[in-house]
């Protein structure tokens, strides 16, 4: 094949198995309505999204203190 340009095209190897994303996303609106029917607000969502951070900012931060107690080779030989 000469070099330059090529034109490739993508097609599935099968025909696509299972509910389709909509079909899904429609399971999860119907399950969750009969559990509770409210959902969550923005407020909520907020506060919960913050809280995740942080915890992450804490795991993250524990994480650099432990890395920076822990020697390599090139200090090991300095």
């Amino acid at each position: 094949m000469p070099s330059g340009p090529v034109l490739v095209t993508v097609q599935p190897a099968s025909a696509p198995t299972g509910s389709t994303m909509l079909e899904t996303l429609d399971r999860i609106h119907i399950d969750q309505a009969k559990r509770d029917g409210t959902p969550m607000s923005e407020a909520a969502m907020a506060d919960e999204i913050a809280q995740m951070r942080t915890e992450d900012e804490q795991a993250n931060e524990r994480w650099r203190q432990i890395w920076a107690q822990t020697e390599t080779a090139d200090t090991e030989k300095d």
